[in-house]
């Protein structure tokens, strides 16, 4: 597997595109047409994208569906380690009870 690492700045930087992403659908459509122009537009200082790779944003939103994300962008944002992956109860139940998260989106069953 390719070293991949992330500053704990980036990652707040990319919750916050996400978070805005999930609560502004404008934004989010700029940032599906075109990441690196909105994620600028959001933070113009971020350098999140210093080494010019292709960032692709997937809008995993449709609660129909369980989406998982092979990314080593996720393995970072959890810590870099399968085993050290473990949730909080806030994230227990926010799994549970159906919500987003960094990794996907998912609802439990009516």
């Amino acid at each position: 597997m390719k070293n991949f690492q992330i500053t704990d700045e980036k990652k707040s930087i990319i919750r916050n595109v996400i978070k805005t992403a999930l609560s502004d659908s404008s934004f989010k459509a700029r940032l599906i047409k075109n990441p690196v122009a909105a994620i600028n537009e959001l933070e113009p200082t971020s350098g999140i994208n210093e080494e010019k790779r292709e960032i692709v944003i997937s809008d995993q939103t449709d609660t129909n569906k369980i989406f998982i994300n092979l990314s080593l962008l996720s393995l970072e944002m959890w810590g870099g380690d399968f085993e050290d992956i473990e949730l909080t109860e806030e994230e227990l139940e926010m799994v549970a009870g159906g919500s987003c998260s960094v990794l996907s989106c998912n609802s439990r069953p009516q």
